[in-house]
């Protein structure tokens, strides 16, 4: 098993010459957090996000050089935002990246902060497995990586597991993963599971990729010092417990 893994992944390199561009779709279907049920401010946004979930289709555009991430699709209940599922959800509105000029930046929006860009780079260190499944006619291989926060590793239970095929040996995936030698199909978090839905590849014209360069740019920590700082107590209770717990 070894040894066909190898040369898959292998294999794989001859083939990136072929592709030059593409546009994956993914949905997203949604885990209710049980850890969540005593607190009765999470909870409710938990339950809130699932019913979203089903209506939420996120979009990867890639090219030989970079690559863009958004969400597509999302039906909102009235007078909510975006920003009020996405970590429930596990996923970013917006996310611009450049592996080889090490360019990362991440669309943040909220009522109190405005619209600004995270620059601090996702964290992951894969483990790649033997272990396969298929996803759309692919065979997908698992790997795996501890969960960071703020540049620590959770605690070891909480792991993002990735699927990936050598069939389309492009390094990307949704929600900014990716450094895998094939592309992203399934992402599983604790939360919920990003599956894809479909792969166009190859297109006449490189697809349009926003780079959020007009925004200011932050980082993390920056982010989470102003947000805090806005919050009542109530809500940084709530906070605190969440970054306990998931």
């Amino acid at each position: 098993m070894k040894y066909t893994l190898a040369l898959a992944l292998f294999s794989s390199f001859f083939c990136f010459s072929q592709i030059k561009n593409g546009v994956v779709t993914y949905g997203i279907q949604k885990n209710i957090n049980e850890l969540y049920k005593n607190n009765e401010y999470l909870s409710a946004g938990d339950k809130e996000a699932t019913d979203v979930a089903p209506s939420v289709v996120l979009s990867l555009s890639f090219n030989k050089t970079e690559a863009g991430f958004k969400v597509k699709d999302i039906e909102l209940p009235e007078g909510k935002a975006i920003d009020d599922f996405s970590s429930y959800l596990d996923f970013n509105e917006k996310i611009y990246e450049n592996r080889k000029r090490k360019i990362y930046r991440s669309y943040f929006n909220s009522l109190r902060l405005g619209e600004v860009i995270k620059t601090d780079s996702l964290q992951y260190k894969w483990t790649i497995t033997s272990e396969t499944k298929e996803i759309n006619g692919y065979i997908c291989y698992k790997a795996t990586s501890p969960k960071y926060r703020e540049g620590e590793i959770l605690d070891s239970k909480f792991t993002i597991t990735a699927w990936f095929t050598p069939k389309i040996p492009v390094p990307y995936g949704p929600n900014g993963y990716g450094e895998l030698p094939g592309l992203i199909l399934e992402l599983q978090s604790f939360t919920s599971v990003l599956y894809v839905k479909t792969i166009d590849l190859n297109l006449k014209e490189d697809p349009k990729i926003d780079k959020l360069e007009n925004y200011p740019q932050l980082t993390g920590d920056e982010i989470i010092k102003y947000m805090m700082s806005s919050l009542t107590p109530e809500q940084k209770k709530a906070v605190m417990d969440s970054k306990r717990i998931k």
